[in-house]
């Protein structure tokens, strides 16, 4: 009978044997990433295209386009549809972002072939019919509204808006009559031109030789086109910002600055001192403002990384008579971890807990598509993780203090406070 007041013997993890993707070419060239496990009889795709706001031709033109593709096309009505995925036991999602447009499909194994089928048929006909089309762009509208209504996304719009510019794709606020201007018809020529724009795939599951052969066949039925370069110039203003909205009690603050690509020599190390500042439930922001001082019920430090742009920034929301000490104590703990070192016990905390994250991020097939996705995305080697890990093993209280001081010390950085 074992003694349940004794704790299990533990070890830390020195070392993964990772289970890397296979990279194959499909359709017209098109780069093609397949996980497979022969676990559970179920296979996902996931379709993902240069056409995000990056792309756009006008403003919000992106979303409406993906939205439409499943409100009908020449034989099947938006109902019809909903129907035979859900007849397979199949599902769809889409999703629109700042660089890429995706659509999934989840599947059972042995529907794979019809559900392949159906979004054939949405991607070679839909037709963006009015009334739907009102519907979406309504719908769009509240959304929209909704989310400048409250303080803590309409603070990371500000903050995105002064650090890429009013002019960006990213820093352009998009307000509800902004979307309201997108047409049918701009909707429906940027299906034409530009969604399918530079596709990669992700097929994972229980994938065979057949299932791979049906994507491509799809793939070379697609009007696919290369999306030329387009370049957006980051116009930061440095400085504070102050947001001021009636009957609001609490406040929302940002505060962040310029980061580096995952492909920087730097980066594995600007992560984990990221981590170690504001990153997790024990970093040095969270004991101090949170458990220490009793300021906020959370705050967190992140890193944001596009196909273009990367910046970390600091997010919390307090009482508005509690702001100035908070800010006060940020600056105190990024000065503290950039002039001592942090001691080896808490930076031991540190490395079990990022060694624990990375082994439960690739314990599912699907997790293990999400940690991937992005180095496929940016073409990055598979051995990134392998490098991870390295550096989690080996960095020394030192480099935490060199990260903090390079990266996150620094006079250039934007401030926005919604209250």
């Amino acid at each position: 009978m074992p003694d349940r007041s004794v704790a299990p013997p533990s070890y830390p993890i020195e070392k993964l044997n990772f289970d890397f993707p296979d990279v194959i070419r499909m359709g017209d060239n098109i780069k093609g990433m397949i996980i497979g496990t022969g676990q559970h009889p179920v296979v996902n795709l996931e379709l993902i295209f240069k056409s995000g706001k990056w792309y756009e031709t006008k403003p919000g033109v992106s979303y409406l386009a993906l939205r439409m593709l499943t409100e009908g096309t020449a034989g099947r009505s938006s109902e019809q549809i909903s129907n035979d995925f859900e007849s397979l036991g199949s599902f769809i999602d889409v999703n629109a972002g700042l660089d890429h447009c995706s659509i999934k499909v989840y599947s059972l194994k042995k529907y794979f072939v019809k559900t392949i089928n159906i979004l054939a048929d949405i991607l070679l006909n839909a037709t963006f019919p009015d009334h739907e089309f009102k519907v979406q762009s309504d719908l769009r509208h509240s959304q929209i509204a909704n989310q400048l209504a409250k303080n803590p996304h309409y603070a990371t719009l500000k903050f995105n808006e002064h650090y890429f510019g009013d002019s960006h794709p990213q820093g352009k606020i998009l307000t509800p009559e902004i979307s309201d201007s997108v047409t049918r018809e701009d909707a429906y020529k940027y299906f034409q031109t530009d969604l399918l724009s530079g596709p990669k795939v992700i097929l994972s599951g229980h994938i065979e030789d057949h299932q791979i052969n049906e994507v491509d066949n799809l793939l070379r039925q697609l009007n696919i086109d290369v999306p030329g370069d387009i370049d957006h110039d980051l116009i930061p203003k440095w400085g504070r910002f102050d947001v001021k909205r009636e009957d609001t009690r609490q406040s929302s603050l940002r505060i962040g600055a310029e980061g580096i690509h995952r492909s920087h020599a730097d980066f594995h190390e600007f992560s984990i001192t990221n981590a170690l500042l504001g990153g997790f439930f024990g970093s040095r922001l969270m004991k101090n403002i949170r458990e220490d001082k009793g300021l906020t019920y959370g705050i967190y430090s992140s890193l944001v990384n596009t196909a273009h742009d990367n910046y970390w920034m600091i997010s919390s929301e307090l009482m508005n008579d509690k702001l100035d000490e908070a800010l006060d104590e940020i600056d105190r703990e990024i000065t503290r971890l950039s002039e001592e070192q942090p001691p080896s016990h808490e930076l031991d905390t540190l490395k079990n807990y990022l060694r624990g994250k990375l082994l439960t991020s690739l314990d599912s097939i699907f997790g293990k598509v999400s940690v991937y996705k992005n180095l496929f995305l940016e073409d990055l080697p598979w051995t990134f993780l392998e490098d991870y890990l390295n550096s989690v093993n080996e960095i020394r209280p030192q480099d935490i203090s060199e990260m903090t001081g390079r990266y996150f010390n620094r006079r250039e950085r934007i401030e926005v406070v919604v209250s």
